[in-house]
């Protein structure tokens, strides 16, 4: 586990660069942010990002938030959750002093408050993230989010997620597809240009056209709950099935999404 001081706070995040990384290619980077009450480590078992960096080549980073409740704070959008904001600078400085990151392919997935958590980057530090995928997450304040730059999103929500309800609850967590509408106005997406692909039982929902060559794209995962590892969905095309898992799919949107030079 590495560690880095933000102000009076030793902050603990884990690290993996992917077998056959050499530092003369500059390497995609992918934030993991684990839930509520969970950590790094549980984070990386369940998402099964590590295999995935292996296979594709892109440096893995979950960080850890503050002890012992291992809440993001970042998620309040006051001085209590600045220094998770803070934490996430420091390790990006951090990190590109000792490898070669691909300034254009920054990213943040997680799962639940660390879903939420990577709304939050998207919105504060969009000058460095090219895309964030929250996996049954919220945005709670989402008419605050005030962007420097556009950022693809991809958000993934099961309908019975009984912990973030996909319809929200009528106070601080909004319905999940109005925060996501607001991030396609907010890219300036065509409203003409969302597009809706129904999948067996996922439902795949695609604003394209926006500023700086981004995309949102909401699946809805019909019966899904609140978990990372059951977001399993069959993709349906003519005769054919291919299964794909989360983390699948958001490192395929990540790919298809680095920082555009344009803006």
């Amino acid at each position: 586990m590495d560690s880095i001081a933000v102000g009076d706070q030793e902050r603990l995040f884990l690290v993996h660069v992917p077998t056959g990384y050499e530092s003369d290619y500059p390497a995609p980077l992918v934030f993991n942010l684990h839930g509520a009450g969970s950590n790094a480590l549980a984070q990386e078992n369940a998402s099964q990002w590590i295999q995935k960096a292996d296979e594709a080549g892109f440096v893995v980073v979950a960080p850890q938030a503050i002890e012992p409740a291992r809440v993001w704070l970042g998620v309040f959008l006051d001085d209590l959750g600045d220094p998770d904001i803070g934490f996430f600078v420091s390790m990006l400085a951090e990190l590109q002093g000792e490898l070669n990151i691909d300034p254009d392919r920054i990213y943040a997935t997680g799962l639940s408050n660390g879903g939420t958590m990577s709304n939050r980057l998207g919105c504060d530090l969009s000058q460095f993230f090219a895309a964030i995928a929250p996996v049954a997450g919220a945005h709670s304040g989402f008419q605050l989010c005030d962007v420097s730059e556009p950022v693809s999103v991809l958000a993934i929500h099961g309908t019975d997620d009984r912990v973030i309800p996909y319809e929200g609850n009528g106070s601080d967590v909004p319905p999940v597809r109005t925060w996501v509408e607001a991030w396609a106005a907010r890219n300036n997406c065509p409203p003409e240009s969302a597009e809706s692909e129904p999948y067996s039982e996922v439902i795949k929902e695609t604003w394209s056209g926006c500023d700086g060559s981004t995309t949102v794209s909401l699946i809805t995962v019909q019966g899904g709950g609140h978990s990372w590892l059951g977001l399993e969905f069959v993709w349906e095309e003519g005769r054919y099935a291919t299964v794909t898992t989360a983390t699948d799919e958001i490192w395929d949107f990540f790919v298809a999404h680095p920082k555009s030079s344009d803006g």
